[in-house]
């Protein structure tokens, strides 16, 4: 089973552009344990950042309201 979470981080703030905005991190969880040794992403110029745990990836994304 998968479980999912968004959370709004508070005081914390990514610049793009030369604009600040927010941070949103969506976290998506497992029950059981997942191979994560395929999974691969890399672009210096991603504005997001992605972290891998065997039973979480988190992806933590600007909020960008324009």
């Amino acid at each position: 089973m998968l479980t999912t979470s968004v959370i709004l981080k508070i005081g914390e703030y990514i610049r793009i552009d030369g604009k600040k905005h927010s941070i949103i991190t969506v976290e998506v969880f497992s029950n059981i344990e997942c191979s994560i040794k395929d999974f691969n992403y890399k672009d210096e110029n991603a504005s997001f950042i992605i972290t891998k745990d065997e039973d979480k990836i988190t992806i933590d994304l600007p909020l960008i309201l324009d």
